[in-house]
């Protein structure tokens, strides 16, 4: 899908983050892509959560790539994507 990739496309990752493969696998795909499009946008359903933290080393090899990290917790964390979206 390399084709779609320009500036004008917003990529939007949904995963919790705790990635089975190499980081820095994770890391070079996300620093190719974040190069070519508007904007990176990581839908973590455990951002929402009281107790999270980015521990996982492929959440932490992809945060200098992702331009939003959104909580995906419930609903109500994606009513506000949106206007996320427009800033």
């Amino acid at each position: 899908y390399d084709y779609l990739l320009n500036r004008h496309t917003t990529v939007f990752l949904l995963s919790d983050g705790w990635e089975t493969g190499e980081p820095d696998d994770l890391a070079q795909a996300l620093r190719r892509i974040q190069r070519r499009v508007r904007s990176v946008v990581w839908l973590n359903p455990l951002l929402g959560t009281r107790d999270f933290q980015p521990l996982a080393r492929g959440l932490q090899a992809a945060v200098p790539y992702v331009d939003h990290f959104v909580p995906a917790a419930d609903v109500e964390h994606l009513k506000r994507l949106p206007a996320l979206l427009r800033s």
